[in-house]
């Protein structure tokens, strides 16, 4: 199981809104399968096409990097599907990653965020708990909120 906490969960949902009708995405880290750092990215398919996601090889070094300098744990990428359902396509699978974190906003009003373990080339979903009391995020910044 995933946990997230309401903060960043509200603000993985807002960044797909403020990005429709285009996907974007970025990565999650944290300790003990709890999000708690994202690192948002700049979408390399950034043009007439709005169903892919898309990154290269210095986004995922500088993510690995940022999440090891906080002492975090890197959980992987997660993107959103503007019009597609929460479930990893096979270009995603592809991808590599051993887990998918995807916000579908097929109904605009209830966006629906769903996380995929892929073992052998099939999505398992797992469970994902967001976090709306009695957990401490410390921003980079240096800012606490509970």
């Amino acid at each position: 199981m995933f946990k997230i906490t309401r903060r960043h969960y509200d603000k993985l949902i807002k960044q797909g809104y403020d990005n429709l009708p285009y996907e974007t995405g970025g990565f999650l880290g944290g300790k003990d399968s709890t999000i708690c750092a994202i690192l948002p990215t700049f979408n390399k398919d950034w043009d007439e096409t709005t169903d892919t996601f898309k990154i290269d090889g210095d986004d995922i070094l500088r993510a690995h990097t940022f999440f090891q300098k906080h002492n975090l744990s890197f959980f992987g990428v997660y993107h959103t599907h503007p019009e597609g359902i929460a479930y990893p396509s096979p270009a995603d699978i592809n991808t590599g990653q051993k887990y998918h974190f995807i916000i579908s906003y097929k109904d605009s009003r209830k966006p629906d965020f769903r996380v995929y373990q892929i073992i052998n080339r099939e999505p398992k979903e797992l469970p994902l708990k967001v976090l709306d009391k009695g957990f401490d995020v410390k921003d980079i910044q240096g800012s606490t909120e509970s």
